[in-house]
């Protein structure tokens, strides 16, 4: 006789795959969402002028450039803010003068990376995209300056 303790086989536990669609949205993942469709906006519509996408969501120790483009030989820095609603106000009110200034000092950090890159100017501009039910509608604003 065999006088061992006896122990229940391991519970099996079910699993089931979910996918991203059977969860709920949280409003961050949505937020960021919507900030990805502004910015694959405004590349779509940069293109569509004839400009060159240089680089995209471009980081440093000093913050993070959306979209780097050239437009003939001006090298533009774009910012993009996308809004779901005006209840915080514009899109391009988020655009200050200390956001302003910091886009400055990342333009020049930029440049300094891509020695290649040969700007006659370099000017900051800002996307202003207002999200009207499915539709995006964008302000372009070129050189913005403080």
């Amino acid at each position: 006789m065999n006088n061992a303790p006896r122990t229940a086989p391991p519970a099996q536990a079910k699993t089931e795959a979910i996918s991203r669609d059977d969860v709920a949205p949280t409003p961050d993942t949505r937020r960021i969402e919507l900030g990805r469709r502004g910015e694959d906006t405004v590349v779509a519509l940069i293109e569509d002028w004839g400009w060159t996408l240089l680089d995209r969501n471009w980081s440093c120790r000093f913050g993070e450039i959306d979209i780097v483009a050239m437009d003939g030989h001006e090298l533009a820095i774009i910012e993009v803010k996308t809004r779901s609603s005006l209840n915080f106000g514009h899109p391009a009110e988020a655009v200050d003068d200390r956001k302003l200034q910091r886009l400055g000092r990342l333009a020049a950090q930029w440049l300094s990376e891509h020695p290649d890159v040969r700007a006659g100017t370099v000017r900051i501009d800002v996307a202003a995209i207002l999200q009207q039910g499915t539709y995006l509608d964008c302000e372009y604003l070129h050189g913005v300056t403080l």
